[in-house]
């Protein structure tokens, strides 16, 4: 019998964490496909990050669109090693779940930089594993605080994408119909409408970008002051902010949030999408998320927001 979607990305995890295990890379190369691939997003270059798309050689690490798994590798003995002499640590939290195929699994990274900088990411992968074997990779995770580290700046490659039109996701039961009629609401600006998805006491997380301390998943802060990198928040401030940016970034119209595949188990819930919108100082808005609910009363209790934080301070000025 084939390990469970979750043991399969659980295990890569721990193996790709853990500089002690015994021929490391080649353990990691066994458990994936020949063709398996590996795909995190990649801030100013919008183009590079496209849905089903390949850029090519030229892409810096770790903000590298679709890569091979074996380039990924080398990326990694290549870079990772130079550059935290005392390895990442991660720490796997709780809630895991899956489909069939598809395991979502979040964490936190804590390492210290050869510059004694912090290196303290979240991240969300996604793993999709058939017959005990992993086929692709996504890694959601906050790209403004990855390029602050590692220093990589793509300014000079700046593009924007085609408009990505993605398959509708397919609904399965109660927890994806709420999420796709949640986002729904929100590609309409029906902000009364997608609020109602939500508890009253229910929360609202993104990353926080270069100030860490904020994206703590254990304390909550305010949306009031404006930023999008605000960590926890109580939905009804999160409201507030989306109908305030609505007004002052986006023409009046919210964000057009498409979802292309919905994941759900043990009462939670996972959309990944992408988002399209011009915002009034004339940039284009393309960002891809993962957006991660924990479901109570058939409400939305908690949701995670992630997605390209580079890419919202490029072309907000947040």
């Amino acid at each position: 019998m084939s390990p469970s979607p979750i043991d399969v990305g659980e295990r890569f995890l721990r193996t790709l964490h853990d500089p002690g295990v015994r021929s490391r890379m080649h353990t990691l190369h066994s458990m994936c496909d020949p063709n398996a691939t590996w795909w995190v997003d990649t801030g100013k270059d919008r183009a590079a990050g496209a849905l089903g798309v390949n850029p090519g050689s030229e892409r810096p690490w770790p903000l590298h669109g679709t890569m091979r798994v074996d380039e990924k590798f080398d990326h990694i003995k290549s870079h990772a090693g130079d550059l935290f002499p005392t390895g990442v640590a991660l720490k796997i939290a709780s809630g895991s779940f899956a489909d069939d195929t598809v395991a979502i699994l979040e964490g936190e990274g804590f390492g210290y930089s050869k510059h004694r900088r912090v290196y303290n990411n979240r991240y969300a992968f996604v793993f999709e594993v058939h017959d005990g074997t992993i086929t692709a990779i996504r890694e959601y995770m906050d790209t403004l605080h990855a390029q602050d580290i590692f220093g990589y700046d793509r300014a000079s490659n700046s593009t924007v994408a085609q408009t990505e039109t993605p398959e509708i996701a397919t609904i399965r039961n109660d927890t994806e119909e709420l999420m796709a009629r949640a986002w729904m609401a929100f590609s309409c600006s029906d902000i009364d409408a997608f609020s109602s998805c939500f508890s009253e006491s229910a929360t609202w997380w993104t990353d926080s970008g270069v100030e860490r301390v904020r994206g703590r998943f254990d304390l909550q802060h305010t949306a009031a002051d404006g930023t999008p990198f605000h960590g926890v928040v109580p939905i009804n401030e999160k409201v507030d902010y989306i109908r305030q940016r609505m007004g002052s970034s986006y023409s009046g119209v919210a964000i057009n949030v498409m979802p292309f595949r919905f994941i759900s188990g043990k009462g939670r819930v996972a959309t990944e999408a992408v988002g399209n919108a011009v915002l009034s100082n004339g940039r284009i808005y393309q960002n891809r998320y993962l957006l991660i609910a924990d479901i109570v009363n058939s409400r939305i209790s908690k949701l995670r927001e992630y997605c390209d934080t580079l890419h919202v301070a490029d072309v907000t000025g947040a």
